[in-house]
């Protein structure tokens, strides 16, 4: 136990604080994109991708057993794809080395999803597929 004294109100306030900053920061990277600031929309995809991968995963606590199953799927699938769209800004502005950073990052979160989150064959195959995603990106020979 971490001694942290939690409330459910807290934990809903942290959450929906959460939510905005993650609504934000797609609309910002979105404007950017659009802007052709394509460094600035990467930085903000990837913050927005961070966000939404806490929110999608709920993390145990005293009361709950870990059960990857609790993962909200769906959402956790928009914020990969938040950041295969950062890293691919990332790439498109030329900053080769931000690029290929975050598509190992994606390679990982990804491989680690496939195996923990998923167990439905067509699932896991879409994993596989976005895992090539960031190899593309990211111009790796092995994609």
């Amino acid at each position: 136990m971490t001694g942290i004294d939690k409330t459910e109100d807290d934990s809903d306030n942290v959450g929906s604080q959460l939510s905005s900053a993650y609504g934000e920061y797609s609309r910002v990277a979105r404007q950017s994109r659009e802007l052709d600031a394509l460094e600035t929309a990467g930085s903000f995809y990837v913050a927005a991708a961070r966000i939404g991968m806490v929110e999608s995963l709920r993390l145990p606590d005293e009361n709950r057993q870990p059960d990857a199953s609790t993962a909200n799927k769906l959402f956790f699938a928009q914020a990969v794809r938040e950041f295969l769209l950062g890293s691919l800004c990332f790439r498109l502005a030329e900053c080769d080395d931000r690029c290929q950073r975050h598509c190992e990052q994606g390679v990982a979160i990804m491989a680690d999803a496939r195996d923990a989150l998923y167990d439905d064959p067509a699932e896991i195959g879409l994993g596989h597929e976005i895992i090539g995603d960031f190899r593309l990106v990211a111009d790796f020979d092995n994609y």
